[in-house]
């Protein structure tokens, strides 16, 4: 009662042989959730189900599920995944919520007994559904922006936690992958004290892999295997990295871009024999081979930055992987192995798109691709082309489980890395303004002026809603060129009252304004305090 029913229609007539419109169905409310699709009712087709305002459960054709959406205090802004968690054959849907718990629900809509769970804050981690311990059924890996790792069983009792020092944020989402080649997984997540960590699955032994990024880790890491060779990690914050835990960050990383990165890599083979390619967003979409070196045509423009994740399986039957992911600009773009635009794309919707889009076959041949926008949209396009295989890579952290491994084996790469001859310049803030993004809905960004700001270490906005008693944090991005940082909409209006910093070469922090000034925010207007 009070729910806007799904609306089935087609948005436009197909403006491509590689997709057609199936459904857009709208809540009332913001989607940064990832849409998981998964075959939960054992029907041989797959379902939807996305985070948001409430969690949305809809057929592959987007009919909405008996008894779905569920409901919790505060938005499910983590994406939910799908596996057996209590060994009873029927599979269950867990999702990390606002609300600072971990809910698990069966695909008929029922909660699953001893859940939710509680941790200390926000959970915007996605929960990891494996199993770490050698028991043979699946535990509940998520992290909490109460700088915790938890490790729960089937029934939400507690395997065990690990508190990071500092607490900070858990926001990203662990890799469960045996990284060592011991026959045992490992847990690898970043935090924002700018490490990846790294525990062993019973969780007695910790460490951290690679140097302390240079901002804060927001993007999920993903493990992959090199024939022969134990387990690797790709992973991302202020530039990408890719490394293991006994040779540390491999040559020719890490990989620059021109922006801090949310956007998780996925690895993935874009064309027969051509080796695994680095894929991640940033103010553009970048590939890389294992060497770090560019691949021909690319990074590519999707017309603003990218917060969603790239995922990757051959959308037009040609034998090759295409590469898609959604933009800031609210676009859904698709490009070839090559660099080059796939024609009918990008699709549109009416709100920037911080998720990754879904793809899973069909019985009977072709696919479905669903995209969530900001918009409070799910869209579904069936896909009479595509072809799906190993090595595909289909959604958020690459399977329903979301485990961040990448199961498909590859080569060792060939050749040399390309040495680095960049001059770093000395960055420096010399002004700020506030806008409203019109595509946004109610989102305010905070532009910075100054030089060499993609290079500045750390380059964050901490802004306090005054009232609140405590500080945020926003790192700033290049969005068309202009370096912003976003403040979520207030329910109420209130002055907020912000300063940018970063992180100089000689330790210390630098401040603008300076000498200890701050500037407000107000719903319309910037001023000196």
């Amino acid at each position: 009662m009070g729910r806007p029913p799904a609306c089935r229609r087609a948005e436009a007539p197909p403006v491509t042989n590689l997709l057609e419109p199936l459904f857009v169905h709208r809540v009332r409310g913001r989607i940064s959730s990832s849409p998981l699709l998964a075959d939960a009712n054992a029907d041989g087709w797959p379902e939807v189900f996305v985070g948001g305002p409430v969690l949305t459960g809809l057929s592959w054709d987007g009919e909405q599920l008996p008894r779905w959406p569920r409901r919790s205090r505060k938005p499910f802004a983590s994406s939910p995944a799908f596996g057996d968690i209590n060994g009873d054959g029927r599979g269950e849907i867990v999702v990390g919520c606002d609300d600072g718990q971990v809910h698990a629900f069966y695909p008929d809509g029922d909660p699953v007994g001893g859940w939710p769970i509680r941790t200390g804050r926000d959970v915007f981690s996605t929960t990891v559904l494996a199993d770490v311990n050698h028991d043979k059924a699946a535990e509940v890996v998520v992290g909490s922006d109460d700088g915790s790792l938890y490790v729960l069983r089937g029934d939400g009792r507690r395997v065990w936690r690990a508190e990071l020092r500092g607490r900070p944020f858990i926001s990203g989402s662990p890799a469960v992958a045996d990284l060592d080649g011991d026959g045992s997984p490992e847990i690898a997540v970043g935090a924002w004290d700018r490490q990846i960590h790294v525990w062993s699955g019973d969780g007695e032994e910790h460490s951290t892999l690679g140097p302390t990024a240079g901002n804060a880790i927001w993007s999920s890491p993903l493990a992959f295997m090199l024939r022969g060779g134990a387990g690797h990690l790709a992973w991302a914050s202020d530039m990408a990295f890719v490394g293991s835990l006994r040779g540390g960050v491999l040559p020719g990383w890490p990989a620059r871009t021109e922006s801090w990165i949310v956007s998780s890599p996925a690895v993935v083979e874009l064309s027969g024999g051509s080796g695994a390619s680095v894929v991640v967003g940033a103010e553009r979409l970048y590939a890389w081979d294992l060497f770090g070196r560019p691949r021909p045509g690319w990074p590519v423009d999707l017309g603003d930055f990218v917060w969603s994740s790239p995922i990757a399986f051959d959308l037009d039957g040609d034998g090759s992987r295409e590469v898609l992911a959604g933009s800031w600009d609210g676009g859904l773009y698709a490009f070839r192995s090559d660099g080059t635009p796939v024609p009918g794309f990008p699709v549109r919707t009416e709100g920037p798109i911080f998720s990754t889009p879904a793809a899973a076959p069909l019985r009977g041949g072709g696919g479905l691709l669903v995209a969530a926008s900001w918009d409070g949209t799910v869209r579904g396009w069936r896909l009479p082309r595509a072809k799906f295989g190993p090595g595909d890579w289909l959604q958020f952290r690459g399977s329903p489980t979301r485990t961040g491994l990448q199961p498909q084996p590859f080569e060792p790469p060939q050749g040399a890395p390309l040495e680095d001859k960049e001059i770093a310049s000395r960055p420096r803030v010399h002004a700020a303004h506030e806008e409203r993004w019109p595509t946004g809905h109610g989102i305010h960004r905070i532009v910075a002026h100054g030089e060499a700001l993609h290079r500045a270490k750390g380059l964050r906005l901490v802004y306090e809603i005054l009232g609140e008693g405590r500080e945020h944090i926003a790192p700033f991005v290049n969005s068309r060129g202009a370096t912003v940082a976003l403040v979520q909409p207030l329910r109420i209006p209130r002055p907020v009252r912000y300063r940018i910093e970063f992180d100089g070469p000689d330790g210390r922090i630098h401040r603008w304004p300076p000498n200890g000034g701050r500037r407000f925010l107000s719903r319309t207007t910037l001023c000196a305090r």
